[in-house]
């Protein structure tokens, strides 16, 4: 057969013989009957035309469950149904066209624009997700034979043959160096995890400034250390960590958290809208490939996936995105030339608040989802592009991936790796809302924790307009988290009847400078 000739079909031979294929499950399943082990070794010629083989697999779609096929073919819900025959043909496919195991899946080369095309055709007979694959084998036959006629799947291929595998072998020789250079300094190992590190005494001694404000009731001091943002998104987005990196807002909208506190997350949608933050100092720390950094956030994307959710991103530094076989982290070594592309092998729940955490250590990438470590799939890559001036970016690359269609909320940011127990312990501090705001949330009808503004933060919305007072630094150190009256200032709020009360309770800090007559 030509594929073991050659190593991998060219794209429109593949596609002719996955159209093939795809006809023949076709009738399989209009007749209520099920293949069960589609893969590369049953798949035969005969007088020049692909055929399925071994037929003593072949029965009922509705017979009982028992599991049979080949590791690397069976979905995640098992054989046995005509959409399982679909999922194995997309890693036949996969396999015919790239040339890589099914074990290697979702891994295309990048240099290729042919397979680049027919990633879409690979992911989406591939999803985990039965309903996420194409409806019927028919379906996937039409999508093959399109792209056939209309050369799709050819493009740019046949007029630069000798050009691309010229090239291609520049670029294997470019990254072979590369990795024997990055070999000696980062050895990502995803099967093995790496020992919990200590905390670095520079991380250790330079706790954010205005940290001492508990981001989150009874806040484990540890996970303080070393943060060089914190974006709770308190009706703004300003950073609470105290360092100053303070977001710009370009379109994004304040909804409800997960905990359903009003105007506590940020919904992107899924065009132009993001938040950018500024190279400061205390960014530009992270720039340094030596240096070891984590980040976490929340998201809750929509279902209409595209393509790719770019949910943070430093450019030339760092990314975070989304996509719909799963959640991928990149880490650029600039001085290797090189970039790291660490990949869970699962995709991200949609429609749900997730908890993400990377973690980029001297031995790799570790990805958490929901404070559990996943298992991931690292691979290296020419570095493709120089470092960039551009701001960090919540919700939106400014040169790569699609804009997050979706919400994001308590994003943190630290210039140390966190341990597996700190990322648990994370998990369970934010995951619900603690018991005692439960309790103390009851009657409630106005909160002002002035948070950069006097917005009401319970569910009234009894907004304060100010009258010539000013912000100023809360009792804890952080910038415009109080306001001060100088004698004359003072704020109002409209005569809601939540607040016509007859009993009823007070409760505030105050700092007075000096007393005077008739001062209330």
């Amino acid at each position: 057969m030509e594929l073991y000739e050659r190593e991998r079909l060219p794209a429109e031979t593949a596609c002719a013989l996955g159209a093939t294929i795809a006809r023949a499950l076709a009738f399989l399943h209009d007749h209520n009957l099920v293949h069960r082990d589609v893969k590369l070794s049953n798949i035969i010629y005969v007088h020049g035309r692909a055929k399925l083989a071994d037929v003593g697999l072949v029965t009922r779609s509705d017979e009982s469950f028992s599991l049979v096929g080949t590791y690397g073919y069976i979905p995640r819900e098992g054989p046995g149904r005509p959409p399982a025959d679909i999922y194995a043909l997309g890693k036949v496919l996969y396999e015919a066209a790239t040339g890589k195991d099914r074990v290697d899946f979702p891994e295309i080369d990048i240099l290729d624009p042919a397979l680049k095309d027919l990633n879409r055709i690979f992911l989406k007979a591939c999803a985990e997700e039965p309903k996420d694959r194409y409806p019927s084998a028919g379906d996937m036959a039409d999508e093959l034979e399109k792209r056939i006629s209309s050369d799709e799947a050819v493009k740019g291929s046949s007029t630069s043959s000798n050009s691309y595998k010229t090239g291609a072998l520049a670029a294997s020789l470019l990254l072979i160096l590369a990795l024997i250079f990055y070999s000696r300094d980062r050895k990502p190992d995803t099967a093995k995890a790496p020992p919990p590190k200590p905390v670095s005494p520079a991380a250790k001694g330079k706790p954010s400034s205005g940290s001492e404000k508990p981001s989150e009731p009874n806040e484990p001091a540890i996970l303080k250390e070393g943060m060089v943002a914190y974006y709770p998104f308190n009706g703004n987005a300003k950073d609470e960590s105290g360092n100053g990196n303070d977001g710009d807002v370009k379109g994004a909208d304040l909804i409800p958290d997960r905990h359903g506190k009003k105007n506590s997350a940020y919904e992107f949608d899924g065009q132009s809208s993001n938040i950018q933050i500024e190279r400061t100092d205390s960014i530009k720390k992270l720039e340094n490939t030596e240096n070891e950094f984590s980040f976490s956030l929340w998201v809750n994307l929509k279902e209409d996936f595209r393509s790719e959710y770019s949910l943070i991103r430093h450019d030339g530094e760092f990314n975070l995105y989304a996509t719909p076989s799963g959640v991928v982290a990149e880490e650029f070594l600039e001085n290797q030339n090189v970039f790291v592309r660490t990949r869970t092998l699962v995709p991200i729940t949609l429609r749900a608040w997730v908890s993400v955490c990377c973690v980029f250590g001297i031995d790799g990438e570790e990805i958490y989802i929901d404070g559990v470590k996943q298992k991931t799939l690292s691979t290296q890559h020419l570095f493709p592009e120089a470092r960039f001036n551009n701001p960090l970016t919540i919700g939106k690359s400014l040169r790569h991936h699609g804009p997050a269609h979706g919400a994001i909320d308590d994003i943190r940011i630290y210039n140390r790796t966190l341990s597996p127990e700190e990322v648990a312990k994370l998990y369970e501090l934010e995951k619900s809302k603690p018991a005692v705001e439960d309790s103390l949330t009851k009657g409630l009808v106005a909160y002002y924790p002035f948070n950069g503004n006097a917005k009401d933060e319970s569910t009234n919305s009894n907004d304060f307009t100010v009258k010539g007072t000013t912000l100023t630094k809360g009792r804890n150190g952080t910038a415009d988290s109080a306001y001060a009256f100088n004698g004359n200032a003072f704020m109002e709020a409209p005569n809601d009847p939540s607040l016509q009360l007859t009993e009823f309770t007070v409760s505030m800090w105050v700092n007075p400078i000096e007393w005077a007559k008739n001062t209330a």
